[in-house]
């Protein structure tokens, strides 16, 4: 440090030049979902997007690789807006596809919609978040909000401005609990013009997939859409799974 530096009154994190560059980046899922992000998957109704997010959480919060890609392992809170419990049915799915007596202890639901736009709203995450370290002594790497529309409220989601104090919200929460959050979203009316709603959100977006069924048979593609930092990976073909008619998993083919 020289001596004007040692003069400096600023509290911002004032950084030299090009320092930095040379940062790796830390991912939850390998070379898909960067770790601390603020991603969304996004796609029509019957896409199987919801599906998708339950199989991620399920696979970070055990530790197993997904689609041959390895995770950072840490426990998930999955909020749930629509309620009802078709989270915790596919929950269960899963764990018996892997093993009778495993259970997610690190995998943890909120059976109702939470609001990011709101103050008090985003206390309880953190708070919510705190709990769940000391419960399972991990950090929550992954918060995942089921879906935005939800999660909205009142407030009119093709607004810049009502997008902008829900992702605000998100950007306090993340900074809070340094976990990556994904938002389950819903596709316009026209699918090639990408998620609805203001254009604000895509634009916060460091990770934004597109999911789209292929057909009437349980087969989907993942599209990355967006990667703000990081190389584009490849389209992924998957296959839904069932087990007693409930679909539990994804898997590359």
């Amino acid at each position: 440090m020289t001596a004007s530096d040692r003069t400096l009154t600023t509290t911002l994190p004032l950084r030299r030049g090009s320092e930095g560059f040379n940062t790796s980046q830390d991912y939850l899922v390998k070379g898909l979902i960067p770790a601390g992000a603020l991603c969304s998957i996004y796609g029509p109704g019957g896409s199987f997007k919801s599906f998708l997010a339950v199989s991620l959480a399920c696979h970070i919060a055990s530790g197993t690789s997904w689609g041959g890609r390895r995770v950072n392992q840490g426990a998930v809170l999955f909020i749930a807006g629509e309620g009802g419990t078709g989270v915790s049915r596919r929950i269960r799915a899963w764990e018996l596809s892997v093993n009778d007596e495993m259970a997610l202890d690190n995998l943890f639901r909120v059976d109702c919609p939470i609001f990011p736009a709101a103050p008090g709203s985003i206390e309880q995450v953190i708070l919510a978040a705190k709990d769940i370290q000391n419960m399972t002594g991990m950090p929550v790497r992954l918060i995942i909000l089921d879906t935005l529309a939800r999660c909205f409220g009142n407030s009119d989601e093709n607004t810049a401005r009502d997008m902008g104090a829900f992702i605000q919200g998100c950007d306090t929460i993340r900074y809070h609990t340094r976990a990556a959050m994904m938002i389950v979203h819903h596709s316009g009316k026209d699918q090639e013009r990408g998620a609805r709603g203001s254009s604000a959100f895509q634009a916060a977006l460091d990770a934004e997939f597109n999911v789209r069924r292929e057909g009437r048979c349980n087969a989907i593609t993942l599209s990355c859409t967006k990667m703000k930092d990081a190389e584009m990976p490849e389209v992924t073909a998957s296959i839904l799974r069932k087990s007693l008619s409930i679909p539990i998993a994804m898997a590359n083919q």
